[in-house]
């Protein structure tokens, strides 16, 4: 029996995607593709020659990637072919490489191993054997050839099925409502040793009632492993609803926590810590409105320690320029009664959107051009319905859940019109959703299946058009308290981290998705 952990030329097939992301492929079923270049940048050397002849060596650094390129051969057919349909549109276009072993070759994700030629061009077509009407005695005719050449954006993604390990934050029972990462990737050098995405995580939970208080968890070996944090940021039963993370010098990572739980007798409060949690340096106030809280895991954002938003159950939006020291409220527009924001997300320091609403009733959904400074109601909401999160791609493209949906919406017109896109094996409840580019996106939430709640998680690679559905296979110890999957942190095509509620026997779930095999983070 051959060795079936590699592919051969024949174990693969090529997909176009005409319209780009979140549209339609199609399988080129009778096409090739040899070799793909992908220029991941020269390498250069800097020497200083000593005093004894020898030289040594100052630095080396690498250089910037360059296009992938690779050449797409057919023959020709009588009917017009996708490629020369691009090549003439002269737009980007999304090619995808698969490969697998089983199945038919005409189902997008039946695919082992996937390559990404993100946003091609066409930009060289030949052609062979076009015409012949000379023959030597023997000879037979050939099929004419196609070659389009293709170039892609730099430094292509590949992707693989995901699988998921789950572990728990030191036992923890109450809902964890965050998850964030601190750590900056570096190689090995005068700034420390080799650090990849992810590897330093926090979490925040719930409370259990008074006095206890809710906790942070961090880990610093890819989520294998959890501890507690040393001090808890908030009074006795109040909960934390979300928790951002971001680097204020060389050193210091600073995270912020926002009270997930409405203060009778005061307004809503952040904290924050430099030093992972052992110290917290005291609440800071944001607004005046006494019971003010933040509601869900999206209630923070930072782009970096210069910009930082929160949004609030009073349908609020405040901004800290200063690391979370102080904040104001920027000007937003009036909601409807009772309806609050719960996400908050920007694709730069101008272009975001806050979504809320009021419990299965309305949606409240706002937007900015110049980082919040002036917030405006969206033209079009997506439905009469809550928004529960929302990501921004960039100035155009919007995706956003709203609440008990079924299904996710999508805009590429910056929210004039709305497409309901659904899901496979249809979730009750989404909770989270990010996407890392216009191709790459996950969602969580969970699934009923047989009265009981399971935790589900949600991939595309294709800009939305198709998702993979990831199911866990222990049910939730009880019907959700939020979303099941509260929470979501992407690490990349390959890999994303999940928290949320207690599974049955055992604790409040972390969960990680990435491809089989991979034990090095």
């Amino acid at each position: 029996m051959p060795n079936d952990n590699y592919f051969d030329n024949f174990n693969g097939v090529i997909w176009v995607q005409p319209g780009g992301p979140n549209t339609i492929s199609y399988p080129l079923l009778c096409s090739d593709i040899d070799g793909i270049d992908e220029p991941q940048g020269d390498v250069t050397g800097r020497f200083c020659l000593q005093a004894d002849g020898t030289w040594e060596t100052v630095n080396r650094t690498q250089g910037t990637p360059g296009e992938v390129t690779g050449d797409v051969v057919s023959w020709r057919e009588k009917t017009r072919a996708w490629l020369e349909k691009v090549r003439a549109d002269r737009c980007p276009v999304g090619i995808y490489v698969h490969h697998f072993h089983c199945g038919r070759a005409d189902t997008f994700l039946n695919y082992e191993n996937g390559q990404l030629l993100a946003n091609s061009f066409v930009t060289n077509k030949s052609s062979s054997q076009n015409v012949r009407r000379r023959a030597d005695q023997g000879e037979n005719a050939e099929k004419n050839e196609q070659t389009f050449s293709l170039s892609a954006q730099p430094l292509s993604e590949e992707y693989w099925p995901l699988v998921g390990t789950v572990t728990d934050a030191q036992d923890e029972d109450n809902p964890l409502r965050d998850i964030t990462t601190c750590t900056t990737p570096q190689c090995l050098g005068p700034c420390g040793s080799k650090e990849s995405e992810c590897k330093y995580l926090q979490v925040a939970a719930d409370s259990s009632a008074s006095p206890a208080t809710a906790n942070t968890y961090y880990s610093d070996d890819y989520a294998a492993t959890w501890t507690t944090g040393a001090t808890d940021p908030f009074l006795g039963g109040e909960n934390i609803a979300s928790i951002v993370c971001f680097s204020i010098d060389a050193d210091t990572d600073r995270l912020v926590v926002a009270l997930g739980t409405t203060r009778a007798g005061g307004p809503i409060v952040i904290n924050y810590t430099g030093d992972g949690g052992a110290m917290w340096a005291g609440e800071v106030t944001l607004g005046a409105t006494n019971g003010e809280y933040a509601l869900h895991s999206g209630a923070l954002f930072a782009l970096d320690e210069r910009h930082i938003w929160c949004c609030t159950d009073q349908a609020n939006v405040y901004f800290s320029s200063d690391s979370g020291a102080s904040w104001t409220a920027q000007s937003v527009p009036d909601a409807g009664a009772s309806e609050g924001l719960y996400y908050v997300h920007f694709a730069d320091a101008n272009y975001g959107w806050a979504v809320g609403g009021q419990v299965a009733t309305s949606g409240h959904f706002i937007q900015t051009t110049d980082g919040g400074a002036h917030w405006a109601l969206a033209t079009a909401e997506p439905e009469a319905k809550e928004g529960i999160w929302v990501s921004v791609i960039d100035s155009n493209r919007v995706w956003a859940g709203t609440d008990q949906g079924i299904n996710v919406w999508y805009s590429n017109n910056w929210g004039t019109t709305w497409t309901e896109r659904n899901l496979p094996s249809a979730p009750t409840e989404t909770g989270d959703g990010r996407f890392i580019d216009e191709y790459c996106g996950f969602i969580g939430g969970f699934r009923t299946i047989s009265a009981k709640y399971y935790p589900a998680m949600y991939r595309t690679f294709d800009g939305g058009y198709e998702w993979e559905v990831y199911t866990h296979g222990t049910s939730f110890s009880a019907a959700p308290t939020y979303y099941g999957i509260n929470a979501i942190h992407v690490c990349g095509y390959n890999k994303v981290h999940a928290v949320g509620e207690q599974l049955t026997g055992g604790h409040s779930i972390v969960w990680t998705l990435k491809p089989a095999g991979e034990t090095w983070d």
